[in-house]
């Protein structure tokens, strides 16, 4: 073999290496950590994020067929949570969605027995490549806004406060396929938190590659926002800076590594994080392209004091691909990117 040909197949082997290194070469979970009992709540294609509504004992859900993403629009559901886990059903909220309604994360702000819930969407139409939908809840859905703009390079999570502002997470700063291809091949951090004011949103920075899942919590010493960043493996704390009491940044404090990707992000009263995560970006794919082809799900809690806590492992026989998880009246429900069922299961934590 000559030096050239050589020096081709190290080339070669090199980048090989690097995409190992950069998406994960394990094909999969070497430990399951099982739950006895769990049951389907079927009939909700691409179940890829879910709120929950305490006053009501509601979880909504984000609904889109991730296997034909572009064929067909989405919608959402509800469960009412209140049922024994046998009767647990999704119920389809009917109303006349958006154009193009194709729904990703999801946040809703309680206000009495109502509220509001924000959606991320792609309806992919002119003006409107990306957008979050805000709909109205007082005993009946209403679609009341559409919010657009150039800073929603590519929404996934989204986190909304009592008034009326929102902190979107983008998992990339530039559209088309073939980019995004690039910077996620590169570990290029390009995603960033755009934030809204109530009139406009504006560019808060700390870009992230594949910055999924944010949430917010109120603290002793301020306000924080936690945001997953799924190729580091971790869930990020930024402190939220204010200025005359408009925010004007982020400040970063801390991360928690996790044994995985990190996906959505779903706190609860106590300020205990939840998040599902991917372990192989490889079986991920594989599994977007092929619905036989498994992914595996791990769903993690992470408390206030940055333990880390494995509530759940599964290859994918279970459930593939899991993208969001909550423990809710001692029962863990799980969503996924693709499949058409939330997995219950009973948890005792």
């Amino acid at each position: 073999m000559n030096v050239k040909i050589k020096g081709r197949v190290f080339g070669v082997l090199i980048l090989v290496f690097s995409l190992m290194f950069l998406f994960g070469c394990a094909k999969n979970i070497k430990t399951e950590i099982p739950i006895e009992g769990c049951i389907p709540i079927s009939g909700m294609p691409g179940c890829e994020d879910f709120a929950y509504v305490e006053a009501r004992n509601i979880l909504v859900v984000s609904s889109h067929d991730r296997w034909n993403v572009e064929g067909v629009d989405g919608k959402l559901f509800w469960i009412d949570l209140s049922l024994s886990p046998e009767r647990q059903v999704p119920n389809p909220i009917d109303i006349e969605y958006p154009e193009g309604f194709k729904p990703h994360g999801v946040s809703f702000v309680p206000s009495g027995r109502g509220g509001t819930l924000y959606v991320i969407s792609h309806p992919g139409i002119e003006g409107k490549m990306n957008t979050v939908e805000v709909f109205s809840f007082t005993g009946i859905w209403r679609h009341v806004e559409t919010l657009t703009s150039e800073l929603l390079t590519s929404p996934n999570d989204l986190v909304a406060l009592s008034d009326g502002t929102i902190f979107v997470s983008n998992d990339f700063g530039g559209r088309g396929k073939a980019i995004k291809m690039i910077y996620a091949l590169f570990h290029i951090k390009s995603g960033n938190v755009a934030y809204y004011d109530g009139s406009g949103f504006s560019d808060l920075g700390d870009p992230e590659s594949y910055g999924n899942g944010i949430t917010y919590a109120e603290e002793e010493d301020g306000e924080y926002i936690y945001r997953a960043a799924l190729m580091n493996r971790s869930i990020k704390k930024f402190k939220i800076e204010r200025e005359e009491g408009k925010v004007v940044g982020l400040t970063y404090v801390s991360k928690v590594k996790i044994n995985s990707m990190p996906d959505n992000l779903e706190i609860d009263d106590d300020g205990n994080i939840y998040t599902a995560a991917h372990y192989s970006s490889f079986t991920f794919l594989k599994h977007s392209k092929d619905s036989a082809e498994i992914s595996p799900t791990q769903v993690f809690k992470v408390t206030p004091a940055g333990e880390v806590n494995e509530l759940y492992a599964n290859r994918g026989d279970e459930i593939s691909a899991g993208s969001v998880g909550r423990v809710i009246n001692g029962r863990l429900y799980i969503g996924q990117v693709f499949g058409d069922f939330i997995l219950s299961c009973p948890c005792a934590e």
